[in-house]
């Protein structure tokens, strides 16, 4: 299977950020933040996602973290 990005992940499950937020017992910022790079994806919620989606792991592409030192 190819790599997904977990932004699509979410688009494929049909489900807001809201939502998916809802279903992990999280807030939709914490969602946004995974997606975009901002912090990282917990192990715990990422199982879940890819649970949800019927997918591995090791088949979502995850985005690469930044940290505000970055220039």
């Amino acid at each position: 299977m190819a790599k997904i990005p977990l932004k699509a992940v979410r688009a494929i499950l049909g489900l807001s950020q809201e939502k998916l937020a809802d279903k992990l017992k999280i807030a939709r910022e914490t969602v946004i933040a995974y997606e975009n790079g901002y912090a990282e994806v917990k192990p715990m919620y990422l199982y879940s996602i890819c649970y949800l989606a019927k997918i591995s792991e090791d088949d979502v592409i995850l985005p690469e973290v930044s940290t505000k030192n970055e220039q």
